[in-house]
């Protein structure tokens, strides 16, 4: 990213809009980093007959409850947090309510990836559809301020959850159809950036201020607004790069300037592919499906890679799940997995430079893995106390070997998807991937729940999962697909041509960007 460039030679109500967008999703870093402060569990203090008090475990708490209605036991939580299970005593039976409202969210996300992919929404209407869903979503969070029933927080959170699946899922093309090429560009490289450095202010926000309905509401629900409305004015006074919706025009002569000194439509814009004329999308699916299961290596590719992708999204949503459950500080805890998950797009860069992404790829998953399944070793409280500071890493191990794999992963998958398919299957295996993932984090909530009925570790299953996906990523055969792709570009540099399929590749691979994470 050219920072001259961007900020002296493009639009500065363009460059304006962008800043602001990217802001948005900055703010949305809630949707994930809230999880473990909203329904954080505190230590249960039991007293028995004869006034002793004790630590004690909720299912020990539960079965004096059922058995002596006036026992007395109360909460001690860190430092005073206030959470949706205390608010609303979600423990003993109503603890299942906690899984079915963070499935009713995952379930959100899910329905915002199905909407943004089955509605093609046409150029000219996409600042007007992000408007609705930015406000839409800020009104339902400022709106936990003044209801209280636990059926409107249910609703605020599928709300908050399906919105930014959209908005997420239609971002990065909405910048590369409405900004100049030096924008749009610049758009994933500042939402990964904003989204870590909020993170890092949520957590600071989150230790001064303990209530999770605040959480929601101030730190996400008003800034979304007032920033919308800045975007609002910003983008509606800024010159836009589509005329018509077909072709592209730029009405200031500065980005006009600009784009004719790039030949040919060589950047990294992200276009809609354009359907056929009354195909549904259905039909479309339908059909590469059959196209792909009649070549086997290709279709073996297509389950490795749909169960890669679903192994990502158990690994990283499965920790946020489970990080107030962790023993030691609830904010330390979060920080320093913060500072690694940070570190991981550098490990990629570095990583995909020196070996194969197949050695990356099963390497990485196997140190998932083992991370997981130290838990098994390394979940005695006083056991860790005696390490010190090495205790404290060993008891986050798993909660920092997914998040900065996490970040590792998603270049490497956008990467290696030309050597596992053929080019027309990218968008087809890019939504089954992501259909997959979601569906499989919806589980989680509900894995979580069964497992601490049984008073099980629920890393245990996560680490076998990772194998699972190890043991897939031994079936994989690469496509000789670079010889072919040199062949066309030198094709299409003879012809000097500007057509779309000059850029298939980069347009593929970039709307892989816009809905992995």
């Amino acid at each position: 990213m050219n920072l001259k460039k961007l900020f002296f030679q493009t639009n500065k109500k363009q460059l304006a809009a962008l800043i602001t967008i990217c802001i948005v999703y900055g703010i949305h870093g809630t949707v994930f980093n809230s999880i473990p402060f909203m329904f954080y569990r505190p230590d249960i203090i039991c007293t028995k007959s004869d006034g002793v008090q004790y630590k004690c475990t909720e299912e020990e708490m539960c079965k004096l409850r059922k058995q002596d209605s006036s026992f007395q036991y109360h909460f001690e939580p860190y430092n005073d947090i206030l959470s949706i299970p205390i608010e609303y005593d979600l423990f003993c039976d109503r603890k299942v309510m906690e899984a079915s409202m963070q499935t009713l969210s995952t379930i959100g996300q899910l329905c915002g990836f199905i909407l943004s992919f089955v509605w093609n929404v046409p150029t000219q209407k996409k600042f007007k559809v992000i408007l609705i869903t930015l406000y839409t979503e800020a009104f339902c969070l400022i709106s936990l301020m003044l209801f209280d029933s636990l059926f409107f927080v249910n609703f605020a959170l599928f709300a908050q959850n399906f919105c930014f699946s959209y908005f997420y899922a239609i971002l990065f093309v909405f910048a590369s159809e409405y900004f100049c090429d030096t924008i749009a560009d610049a758009a994933p490289i500042l939402t990964n950036f904003l989204w870590a450095f909020t993170m890092i202010i949520y957590i600071t926000y989150a230790y001064f201020n303990v209530y999770w309905r605040t959480h929601l509401s101030q730190f996400s629900g008003i800034p979304l607004l007032i920033m919308t409305c800045i975007f609002h004015y910003y983008c509606s006074k800024a010159p836009k790069r589509f005329e018509g919706g077909d072709g592209y025009t730029f009405n200031d002569s500065l980005i006009a300037a600009e784009e004719s000194q790039q030949q040919g439509g060589n950047g990294h814009t992200i276009k809609q592919e354009p359907r056929q004329e009354g195909v549904s999308v259905i039909q479309e699916l339908l059909e590469r499906m059959r196209e792909i299961k009649s070549d086997k290596q290709q279709f073996k590719n297509l389950i490795v890679y749909m169960v890669c992708n679903a192994g990502c999204y158990v690994s990283y949503f499965g920790v946020y799940l489970a990080m107030n459950r962790l023993e030691g500080n609830l904010y330390v805890n979060s920080s320093v997995s913060t500072m690694f998950e940070l570190s991981g797009g550098i490990s990629a860069a570095l990583l995909v430079s020196r070996f194969k992404h197949k050695q990356i790829l099963f390497y990485t998953y196997v140190l998932i893995g083992f991370s997981y399944l130290s838990c098994l070793f390394f979940q005695n409280s006083q056991t860790l106390e005696n390490f010190g500071v090495l205790g404290l890493i060993l008891s986050l191990l798993p909660i920092i070997v997914s998040k900065a794999t996490h970040e590792m992963l998603f270049p490497i998958f956008i990467l290696y998807l030309p050597k596992l398919l053929k080019q027309k299957y990218h968008q087809f295996a890019f939504a089954a991937a992501n259909l997959i993932g979601v569906l499989t984090m919806n589980v989680l909530p509900f894995y979580q729940y069964f497992m601490e009925m049984y008073q099980l570790n629920q890393f245990v299953g996560y680490g076998l999962f990772m194998f699972v996906v190890v043991f897939q990523i031994g079936k994989i055969v690469e496509l000789d697909y670079e010889s072919h792709l040199r062949v066309k570009e030198s094709s299409m540099f003879k012809k000097n041509s500007n057509s779309s399929e000059n850029n298939h590749v980069n347009i593929q691979m970039e709307n892989i960007v816009t809905l992995s994470k």
